[in-house]
């Protein structure tokens, strides 16, 4: 084997390295590369375990957020603001139910609480009103009407038959008249149960109404009112008797005021302003709402607030009624068409008329 080649025999400028030389010089230089980076705090290389600690902590940090505006806090709502809403709702309720049972039932003179409302009148406590009887004795006042119903319906019922069975004279002896005429139509009482009834008050007289049909399957609405203990039908407010028929009004010369048991509606476009004075237009309409003409009382006054309340027109709470039927009293209006009239007085939101009338 020949002896290796003497270094010093290679010509000027040439190196020679063992076959070794290249991997130690790498291997020295990575391990000082990670004393560089180990000893600079931000280059350091970081542990697999601290990683996930790193990221557990994150994740647990990204979901804390300040109190006010956490998710769960917009969920749920600051309590402040709860208590805000509620105290500005419960005024709102009181008031609402004052209007709904002010309108039928007065003020007693106990009960007040602190905050000046009266709780019984909201309620109804200790109140009388015209129809308590009935809505007290249902039973009673429902089979005597069914008893009255299934007497006018028989066939040539006489004045004596009748007479203690309506509520004046006047009208018994127009029911026989209809009768012996062939107008009045019998009512069909064969299936009780299939008759409706409820309750309500005009003024100082509280009635009971039972619905149902007639015998030529036209609709019927028949009025009991209450007088001296008796319970008595009320024949012109069932038949919605009128003066003067509203088919008949236009062109009518009245001398005086006529009863008219009518439907009412009022819309926004019905008003209008002639010679500097509003007027408020309601529109008349006959019992089966075919027929109408207009009348019109002063913008604001007794009359027009009276209709627009029981309409619940342009009120904030409450649905407004399209229809109300109503009893008033019409006369001419000077320099208006002949089927416009002047609402004199506004009787009652039914057809019955209080025992004053």
């Amino acid at each position: 084997m020949s002896e290796p080649e003497n270094p010093s025999n290679l010509p000027e400028g040439r190196r020679v390295s063992k076959s070794n030389s290249n991997r130690e010089t790498l291997y020295l230089k990575r391990q000082q590369l990670l004393r560089e980076m180990q000893s600079t705090e931000e280059l350091r290389p970081i542990n697999v375990r601290e990683q996930v600690e790193t990221l557990k902590n994150a994740g647990s940090e990204g979901t804390k957020e300040e109190d006010w505006g956490s998710k769960e806090k917009r969920r749920k709502g600051s309590p402040w603001m709860l208590w805000a809403i509620l105290g500005l709702a419960i005024p709102v309720v009181l008031v609402g139910l004052m209007i709904v049972s002010g309108g039928k039932r007065g003020k007693t003179a106990s009960g007040n609480s602190g905050m000046g409302l009266d709780f019984d009148v909201l309620s109804g406590a200790g109140q009388v009103e015209a129809e308590d009887w009935f809505i007290k004795n249902p039973g009673e006042a429902f089979e005597i009407g069914l008893n009255t119903l299934e007497t006018v319906s028989q066939e040539g019922f006489t004045l004596e038959e009748v007479s203690p069975l309506v509520r004046s004279p006047e009208q018994a002896e127009r029911l026989v008249q209809l009768e012996r005429a062939g107008e009045w139509v019998a009512f069909d009482t064969s299936v009780p149960t299939d008759l409706v009834w409820d309750y309500g008050s005009s003024g100082d007289a509280g009635f009971m109404v039972l619905m149902g049909q007639k015998k030529d399957f036209h609709d019927f609405r028949a009025y009991f009112v209450r007088d001296e203990g008796e319970v008595l039908m009320d024949v012109d407010a069932t038949e919605a008797r009128s003066d003067i028929p509203v088919i008949e009004l236009p062109g009518q010369t009245l001398t005086q005021p006529v009863l008219m048991r009518c439907w009412l509606a009022k819309e926004p476009h019905f008003d209008a302003r002639s010679d500097e004075r509003l007027f408020s237009w309601y529109q008349i309409l006959s019992p089966n709402k075919v027929d109408f003409v207009w009348a019109y009382c002063t913008r604001g006054d007794a009359i027009d607030e009276a209709l627009r309340k029981e309409l619940n027109y342009g009120r904030l709470i409450g649905e407004r009624k399209d229809y109300l039927r109503a009893t008033v009293r019409l006369t001419n209006a000077k320099g208006f068409r002949e089927d416009e009239f002047q609402i004199q007085e506004y009787v009652a939101s039914e057809w019955v008329l209080p025992s004053s009338e």
